[in-house]
């Protein structure tokens, strides 16, 4: 009888699952619904969860972002600056100046002028005996000249009493008079004062707010991890850049010193306005 070949089954291949490279790797924790606050019935996109060291921070599923220490500098870079050239400058700063940003998050969608809607943490050491409203006075005294406080208030986040400043600088553009508004919180937690700022188009401020908002109640600071007072973070809230045009400049690195070598009655945030350069006229600070 003829033989009949017997066929052997052969072991299946499995595939190991690739990590996603560019603004695609730029993700924090997903498929997080977080209570919407009253007025913002409609935010019902799913939340996301970035970390940082000594903090966590929710937002909107698109946005791509992440912290030099836990994403990796090269990897976050990369991943911005995949999103477009409206993206450089954001890159840039962040390669030249990686101690400032704990923590940066971009809408991976530019509005309607080029701008990027954003969000920054920082964080500085200072003397238990700086308070929240001391910092807030010396960064209105600083403001430069044509950037103007809208808003300040005394508000909670989470338990914690927290400084709530509104800021706008006008913006020449090709086409209209715009401006750049940002929404800055200043969080005390020991001798950490952390810093959360909201930055985007003025026409868009109206719109987004309660999406910001939602997002600093989800604000999370785990004390045991607090930046050390070695780190060379700023003492002010951070700008970021709008978007990117030919012949702008990059943000110079910063010479501040560290914050630990700042005297208690020197502890005061060297405010700079946000930086636009939307018509390449406007050195970034």
């Amino acid at each position: 009888m003829p033989q009949q070949a017997q066929a052997q089954a052969k072991p299946s291949k499995t595939t190991a699952p690739t990590k996603p490279t560019g603004a695609g790797g730029l993700t924090g924790t997903s498929g997080i619904r977080l209570k919407n606050p009253a007025g913002a019935a409609g935010l019902t996109q799913k939340w996301q969860t970035f970390k940082a060291p000594g903090l966590e921070l929710s937002l909107p599923e698109n946005y791509r972002g992440g912290s030099p220490n836990t994403t990796g500098l090269q990897t976050l870079i990369k991943g911005i600056r995949s999103l477009g050239s409206d993206y450089e400058k954001i890159a840039s700063m962040v390669e030249q100046n990686p101690e400032t940003f704990l923590l940066i998050a971009v809408d991976p969608k530019p509005d309607v002028s080029g701008g990027i809607t954003n969000v920054v943490v920082s964080a500085v050491k200072v003397p238990e005996t700086v308070t929240v409203d001391a910092y807030l006075d010396a960064a209105m005294k600083s403001l430069p000249t044509p950037m103007r406080t809208i808003e300040r208030k005394t508000v909670q986040v989470g338990q914690k009493p927290a400084g709530r400043l509104v800021t706008e600088v006008s913006v020449p553009s090709s086409t209209q008079a715009d401006g750049l508004r940002q929404l800055i919180y200043v969080i005390k937690e020991g001798t950490t004062l952390w810093t959360v700022a909201y930055s985007t188009r003025s026409g868009d401020y109206q719109q987004r707010l309660a999406m910001f908002e939602q997002s600093i109640a989800s604000f999370t600071v785990q004390s045991a991890q607090t930046p050390g007072s070695g780190s060379a973070v700023p003492k002010q809230p951070v700008s970021t850049p709008e978007s990117t045009s030919p012949g702008s400049k990059p943000a110079k690195p910063s010479k501040q010193k560290p914050a630990s070598t700042v005297p208690a009655q020197e502890a005061k945030p060297n405010t700079s306005k946000p930086a636009s350069d939307r018509t390449g006229d406007r050195k970034q600070p």
